[in-house]
């Protein structure tokens, strides 16, 4: 079963067309076979008909040439009795015929024994029957009319010789119907069987076929319907199914296959859910935040409404306040001046003190002195 479940799905129906292709050519072959043997046997039975006609033709002239010689007592005629001894040796060629062909074809011992019975008897009824014809030819040239000698003859010596090969050749005749009738009887029983055959052979092969296509479909549509079964419940939304196909043909890689896709499936929903928990959190936050600076908005728009109160009366007081820094920058000037001035004079007062200085220490050094 293993090596089986290996093989590919293409491989498998392949297998299934060579048995299939294979039974045809069994049943093709065992048809040719019974249509020979049916031509061996139509050949035969023709054959035996043939002989059969023949064996009655040779009756039939074998009779004749009986007739002819009796005729030949009753005519006087040399003309006529010269007609009835021509007639009378075509009849004989055609025997001769004859018994030459089969000589060598007839096969069966009963049959050749007849045969060579009616050979040998028409051998000598040919001999004394053509002394006949010569007796009453020349009867009929002495213009004799006592006939008695050759009435005699025909009688005594021809006539008795009749008889044996004509019952021999009757004895062949039947001998060949019945070995005809039972050739056809068997040729019927083997044509019978080989149709049997056939039929069988042939119901054998469709019954392996159907088991054998049974077996392949099912082998193909099992895991075909467990890998459906499986897609289906993944499409429904269940993650943990998974296949059971354990073969390594194109049904089980597809199995496989399906099951590395609902396990890859499984971890990336569980991604999506983890990532949606923590987006459901940055929501929440975001959410906070946004409540947050709403209300820092509405703040902001009550203080932008004193900042505006406020920014009127700094204007006001911005004014005032450039003109006080003009009047301070005004006196910074004067000041400025007035300050040159007095650097000037206290420059002065310090040189004049630096020789006060110099005075006392001058004073110091000569009183220590």
């Amino acid at each position: 079963m293993s090596a089986w479940g290996n093989l590919k799905v293409k491989t498998k129906i392949m297998m299934l067309v060579v048995l299939g292709c294979l039974g045809l050519a069994v049943v093709a072959g065992l048809g040719v076979y019974v249509l020979r043997q049916a031509h061996i046997s139509i050949g035969s039975l023709k054959d035996g008909m043939e002989h059969i006609s023949e064996m009655e033709e040779v009756k039939n002239n074998f009779l004749a040439m009986r007739l002819d010689i009796v005729y030949l007592l009753s005519l006087s005629d040399k003309a006529k009795i010269e007609e009835r001894r021509a007639d009378y040796q075509e009849r004989v060629k055609a025997i001769q015929t004859v018994i030459e062909k089969n000589r060598k074809e007839i096969i069966d011992p009963k049959e050749k024994e007849l045969f060579e019975v009616f050979a040998s008897g028409f051998s000598a009824y040919l001999e004394n029957g053509v002394k006949l014809g010569d007796m009453a030819n020349r009867a009929a040239a002495e213009w004799k009319s006592d006939r008695s000698e050759v009435i005699q003859f025909a009688t005594n010596v021809v006539a008795p010789l009749y008889a044996k090969p004509a019952a021999a050749l009757d004895d062949l005749v039947k001998a060949k119907l019945r070995n005809a009738d039972t050739m056809y009887q068997a040729d019927t029983a083997q044509g019978n069987w080989l149709k049997v055959l056939l039929v069988g052979v042939f119901v054998g092969i469709t019954v392996c076929a159907l088991i054998g296509g049974s077996f392949i479909a099912r082998s193909i549509n099992t895991p075909l319907q467990e890998v459906m079964r499986a897609l289906l419940q993944v499409a429904a939304g269940d993650l943990t199914v998974r296949t059971s196909v354990s073969s390594h043909d194109e049904l089980g890689v597809l199995g496989n296959e399906v099951n590395q896709m609902a396990e890859r499936l499984a971890v990336a929903m569980q991604k999506v859910a983890l990532n949606s928990s923590h987006v459901a959190a940055a929501a929440t936050q975001l959410h906070a935040t946004a409540e947050q600076i709403a209300t820092g908005a509405e703040e902001v728009a009550a203080q932008a409404g004193t900042v505006a109160v406020a920014s009127e009366e700094m204007s006001a007081t911005s004014a005032d306040i450039a003109n006080n820094c003009q009047m301070v920058a005004e006196a910074s000037s004067q000041t400025s001046r007035a300050a040159v001035a007095g650097s000037g004079v206290v420059s002065s007062t310090i040189a004049g003190m630096e020789r006060i200085a110099g005075r006392v220490r001058d004073s110091d050094r000569k009183s220590v002195v």
